[in-house]
């Protein structure tokens, strides 16, 4: 030990220092590797949709005139649809409300791949936070997209519908903060599966997507938190073009089952 005129001064082995500052950083990297949250993946039968072609052109342009709603830690929803721009390179399509959300998707004008999206929390810092999410690939009738399962790579004992080829689940690697700091569970539900011209729909295709947060952590309250440029869900999910079947007006079915019900009240007499 050396001594100065203002104490002692202790001389430290540098190699020691370095090893317990690596058993210090191992110690709370492996609670932090350990959140990461899981997936897991449903598909809910019924409410088929018809389409008469498919095509795997995953372009951001298929969602102009869809729907994005975004679901609330306090109950409440909100809702947009998508609008397209191109720059000629990169095209995008975003659903957007002031101050509550933004839901893009992004892809490249020139290259046919998975497009890449973002649902992002604009709330200020301090309101709710965004407990999930649905994309209705048709949306009011505009939309052309539908997302395409791992059925026909992952399962290849199922074949996929015709001209949609090998599909992808919706897939994220939470690398972005808050999400790489939590755990818990993250649910992804496919809905309304397509038929195409009216063979029973395979299972890939389906119409709409949504997404249930339910995540721990000091950095979530279970879901997106608000007040953070960097408070975004990236994901990446396969989609396919699809034309959907006109589906007919409330007062035009009526009137046909009207209609219907009077031929057989005629064939009866």
């Amino acid at each position: 030990m050396l001594k100065s005129k203002r104490g002692p001064i202790v001389k430290i082995n540098s190699s020691l220092t370095a090893a317990v500052l690596a058993a210090i950083c191992l110690l709370f990297a492996a609670p932090l590797a350990a959140r990461a949250a899981t997936f897991t993946y449903i598909n809910v039968p019924g409410a088929e949709q018809d389409i008469t072609s498919v095509a795997f052109d995953g372009f951001a342009g298929l969602f102009e005139g869809a729907r994005a709603t975004v679901f609330f830690s306090d109950g409440a929803s909100d809702s947009a649809l998508f609008s397209f721009s191109s720059s000629g390179l990169d095209e995008s399509a975003i659903a957007h409300v002031a101050n509550s959300f933004l839901v893009g998707v992004f892809s490249s004008g020139t290259v046919v791949s998975s497009p890449s999206f973002q649902v992002t929390n604009l709330g200020p810092s301090g309101s709710r936070s965004v407990s999930g999410f649905r994309i209705d690939g048709l949306g009011d009738g505009a939309g052309h997209a539908a997302f395409d399962r791992g059925i026909g790579l992952t399962d290849t004992t199922t074949p996929s519908t015709p001209d949609s080829s090998g599909g992808r689940d919706l897939f994220s690697d939470l690398t972005n903060f808050p999400l790489s700091q939590s755990g818990g569970e993250i649910t992804v539900t496919y809905s309304n599966p397509l038929a195409l011209n009216g063979a029973a729909p395979v299972g890939d295709l389906y119409r709409t997507i949504e997404v249930q947060f339910a995540l721990t952590g000091a950095f979530v309250a279970s879901g997106l938190p608000p007040g953070f440029s960097f408070s975004t869900f990236n994901f990446t999910a396969d989609v396919d073009a699809v034309t959907y079947a006109a589906v007919p007006e409330p007062t035009t079915a009526l009137l046909m089952a009207f209609g219907l019900a009077a031929l057989a009240g005629r064939r009866k007499t």
